[in-house]
């Protein structure tokens, strides 16, 4: 797919059922660790351990990064810190908020990495 010009990123990654041969078969640009699987990762040392080897795994196949989802709280925040994954999103950074009045263009900022 990267050959014919197509970029992709794999959602929800640690809930959803995407093995790693597949995983390695696509190339995306981007993993998107879903947001239960950080939870987990917070209340479980084990967990974090095994999802830290996974994830070293994974960088081999993502091409541009790691994102965290739904990042709410600031341990949430230093475990994905810890975990090495630099691009994050979630409401720590603010909630979705409603447009008063439409502008016809909505631009989108460039993605910035966390803790560099």
């Amino acid at each position: 797919m990267a050959r014919q010009g197509y970029r992709f990123a794999i959602d929800d990654f640690g809930a959803g059922f995407i093995s790693l041969p597949f995983l390695a078969m696509l190339v995306p640009e981007y993993v998107k660790v879903d947001r239960s699987t950080i939870l987990q990762a917070v209340a479980s040392e084990t967990f974090r351990q095994f999802l830290d080897c996974l994830l070293r795994a994974v960088r081999t196949y993502a091409a541009e990064g790691i994102i965290g989802e739904g990042i709410e709280k600031a341990d949430e925040l230093q475990l994905v810190k810890d975990l090495g994954i630099t691009l994050v999103q979630g409401y720590i950074f603010g909630k979705p908020q409603e447009l008063k009045e439409p502008t016809g263009l909505h631009v989108v900022p460039e993605p910035q990495a966390i803790g560099q």
